[in-house]
C-alpha cells in the first residue's frame, strides 16, 4: 500500500482591509483596537473592536494618540488586558517579508509601540494563552484618524513564516 505523507497547511490568513481609528477620533463610534482569532480552532481573522464596549480582552493592539500602534497592555489609565503582544518594523516591501523578525527584545527588534506611516510594514507577535503567533501588517492608508491595514497572520504557533501565495 501507498500512504501519502501528512500535510500541514501553513498558509497565512489575509485580512485585506482592516480599518481602525485612533483613540483621538471624536467624530463617532469607531473601533480603535483590533485582535486576532488565533489558537485552538481560531480562523485567523483580524477583528476591529471599540475600547470599553466589552471586548477589551480580545484586543491585541490599538491606535493610540499620534497614530501609534500600541500593545493592549500599554493602554492607560489601565491595561486593556495583559497579553504579551509586541511590534517590530520591517524596512522592506510587504511582499518581501517572508519571515517576521525573531522575537528578541534585548536586541531591540520588538517594542510595545510604533508610529504608523503610510506604506509602513511591521511584524507582530501575538500572545494567545501560552502560545505565540506572528503576523505581518502594512499600513494601506491614513486619513485623519482612520488607518487601513492589510494583515497576514500565521496560524501555526511560533512560526514566523508569513509567505502569501
Amino acid at each position: 500500500t501507498s500512504e501519502s505523507p501528512a500535510e500541514i497547511d501553513l498558509t497565512t490568513v489575509t485580512s485585506p482591509a482592516l480599518v481602525v481609528w485612533s483613540i483621538e477620533d471624536t467624530t463617532g463610534f469607531h473601533p480603535s483596537g483590533f485582535g486576532f482569532d488565533v489558537g485552538y480552532r481560531g480562523d485567523g481573522d483580524a477583528l476591529a473592536y471599540m475600547i470599553g464596549e466589552g471586548y477589551d480582552e480580545s484586543i491585541d493592539f490599538y491606535i493610540d494618540t499620534n497614530l501609534v500602534l500600541t500593545a493592549s497592555r500599554q493602554y492607560e489609565p489601565e491595561a486593556l488586558n495583559y497579553k504579551s503582544n509586541w511590534v517590530c518594523e520591517h524596512d522592506v516591501a510587504y511582499d518581501s517579508v517572508r519571515i517576521v523578525k525573531p522575537f528578541t527584545v534585548a536586541e531591540g527588534n520588538y517594542t510595545f509601540e510604533i508610529t504608523c506611516e503610510t506604506d509602513g510594514v511591521y511584524g507582530l507577535r501575538i500572545e494567545y494563552i501560552d502560545e505565540s503567533y506572528f503576523a505581518k501588517i502594512k499600513v494601506l492608508n491614513i486619513d485623519g484618524y482612520e488607518i487601513a491595514f492589510k494583515i497576514d497572520v500565521q496560524l501555526e504557533r511560533n512560526l514566523r513564516w508569513v509567505v502569501v501565495d
